[in-house]
């Protein structure tokens, strides 16, 4: 390992968990700590792209970055495709949020309890928006079932709420 692989991967590391914090400016400064010394770093770009999305800021550039993310490394589609789907839905655009979150459903790893959870609570919100609540609930029921300690769950917990029980709907 080289010390600019391992510096790329302390600032992952560290953006990473200030992102599960809440702190996405530090966040954003440790990915792009990653681009600085790895410029061709897929996953920095993403990651990046990630915390655009949670603060709504550049989602044009967001959208870029995760373009290229998903042309240096292929083979992370389906994690990749779920950023793409939360930045185009942080950018109203709900329709190609909704077409690439659900294509990162399908190519989501199904031991990979945590992203899945993720990706049903993106799915959720943009069913939302497009309302389309029925669906939203049931994406949002799944998710609740899989997510731990995500920064996401006490907001998916009052969706749920919000939109109610599937009994309560069909009165």
């Amino acid at each position: 390992m080289t010390a600019d692989s391992a510096h790329a991967g302390a600032a992952y590391g560290l953006g990473y968990a200030l992102g599960r914090l809440g702190r996405y400016e530090e966040a954003g400064e440790a990915f792009r700590q990653i681009l600085r010394v790895d410029s061709g770093s897929a996953d920095g770009r993403n990651a990046l792209a990630y915390v655009f999305a949670q603060t709504g800021d550049s989602l044009e550039t967001a959208e870029a970055l995760v373009e290229e993310a998903l042309a240096i490394a292929p083979e992370m589609e389906a994690y990749w495709l779920d950023t793409l789907g939360w930045v185009r839905y942080r950018a109203g655009d709900y329709e190609g949020a909704l077409r690439a979150l659900l294509s990162s459903a399908q190519k989501l790893p199904n031991d990979d309890v945590s992203m899945r959870a993720e990706n049903e609570y993106h799915l959720g919100v943009v069913l939302m928006a497009l309302n389309r609540p029925n669906e939203a609930r049931q994406y949002f029921e799944r998710s609740r079932g899989r997510a731990k300690d995500e920064i996401w769950l006490p907001d998916l917990i009052a969706r749920v709420n919000e939109l109610g029980s599937e009994e309560e709907g069909e009165t």
